[in-house]
């Protein structure tokens, strides 16, 4: 009796324990099923959950795990590519007769591919995210045109899983903003125009246009100048056409804070860059003997004195510093040169003599470096009573000079 009872006992342990293994085992597959519902929750929202065919949609995970000859069918569609996709467009060159070109960005992993318009391009999944796939996959996309923005337009070609019972639905598609495709590494000549100083608007250009200081000089722009790479130089032309080939740029923006350059290679690569207006400083503060001896020989002339050299002006010329010694600058064309060279000198332009009360002084204009920025300088002549006086009040005058002829 007592071994009858032993055995019984034995028994019920044995029964409890695999009924407690059991319950494991299925309490192990339903929070598997849990755990794979959330994820796709996450991945997809809940109108575009991964949907099973009309046979198995009721079927779970645990329950194919229990019977491994059952399959569910289910058609993976991506829930927002909106999120996954870029497109990226590399401008043709102006002077050239081809056409804006388009790239597929994937973000997830870091794939780019080049897309013809109405042209399909296959994805597929992969570890990191979507990939491109070189053979025919369920999901394609493509680019159209629509009111004048591009278009991603989404399909699900996939007619051999319908015939398997899946049931397949994908969103149409989504409007997408294009980005510039920028080269990476800025290569000569581009270098050198790229990291030119933008100084804004030259008061002493011919009709105040903006300074761009490169390593060659200065270049005198506005919007939609178009500059070119001619031997060793960037220089200004007319037309497209006149680049023939060559190294290209634009100055697409422009403005007192700054302008943007749009450039093109030989082999169509793009480029662009953004430079920020550099601010000047102020004319500097000259001492009262800086200008002496000033004298009337004429109405228009007068003779001065200048650390040491006498020179005759007459209105309108400038006084710029070479070599650590002042000279006059008469000719339209040496201030023309002057202004397309790379330089750090102040200039001093001669305006008008005026006469106040039997006291006569000249009256000019001194500038900043990067001519900016301007101030209103006095200097009475010889055996005034009055002294020499620097006018701070009248700033930043826009005077250009005049060409002749």
């Amino acid at each position: 009796m007592l071994m009858i009872q032993k055995q019984l006992f034995s028994y019920q342990k044995i029964s409890r324990d695999l009924f407690f293994a059991f319950c494991m085992i299925f309490a192990g597959f339903l929070f598997l099923e849990l755990l794979v519902d959330t994820k796709i929750q996450i991945l997809f929202p809940k109108s575009q959950i991964p949907l099973k065919s009309k046979v198995d949609q009721h079927k779970s995970l645990a329950y194919s795990a229990f019977f491994p000859r059952e399959k569910v069918k289910t058609a993976l569609i991506p829930c927002d590519l909106s999120k996954e996709i870029e497109l990226l467009a590399c401008p043709s060159r102006p002077d050239s007769e081809g056409v804006e070109k388009f790239f597929i960005s994937l973000k997830s992993s870091q794939l780019k591919q080049e897309i013809d318009l109405e042209s399909w391009v296959y994805l597929d999944s992969q570890k990191n995210g979507f990939c491109f796939s070189s053979s025919k996959t369920p999901l394609s996309v493509r680019l159209v045109k629509k009111n004048g923005a591009i278009f991603v337009e989404m399909n699900l070609q996939a007619e051999s899983l319908k015939e398997k019972g899946f049931i397949l639905k994908a969103p149409e598609g989504f409007f997408v903003e294009k980005k510039p495709l920028l080269e990476n590494r800025v290569r000569p000549p581009f270098d050198t125009l790229f990291q030119g100083r933008f100084l804004g608007k030259d008061l002493l250009s011919k009709e105040g246009d903006y300074r761009l200081e490169i390593e060659s000089g200065s270049l005198f722009v506005k919007k939609g100048d178009l500059l070119v790479f001619e031997k060793t130089k960037w220089k200004k032309v007319d037309a497209f056409t006149d680049a023939k080939g060559a190294p290209l740029a634009c100055i697409k923006k422009l403005s007192k804070k700054g302008l943007t350059i749009d450039a093109w290679g030989k082999e169509g690569k793009y480029f662009s860059k953004n430079l920020a207006c550099q601010k000047g400083q102020e004319p500097s503060n000259r001492s009262s003997n800086w200008i002496n001896e000033v004298r009337k020989r004429t109405k228009t002339k007068v003779s001065i004195n200048i650390a040491g050299k006498k020179i005759l002006l007459r209105k309108g010329d400038w006084l710029v510093e070479k070599n650590g010694r002042w000279m006059a600058l008469r000719l339209e064309s040496q201030k023309e040169n002057h202004l397309k060279q790379k330089t750090e000198s102040e200039i001093f332009v001669f305006e008008d003599i005026l006469e106040d009360k039997g006291n006569k002084k000249m009256v000019g204009f001194l500038y900043n470096t990067t001519r900016t920025k301007n101030k209103r300088m006095e200097f009475p002549f010889a055996g005034s009573k009055t002294k020499k006086t620097n006018n701070n009040k009248q700033k930043n005058m826009y005077i250009p000079f005049k060409r002749n002829g």
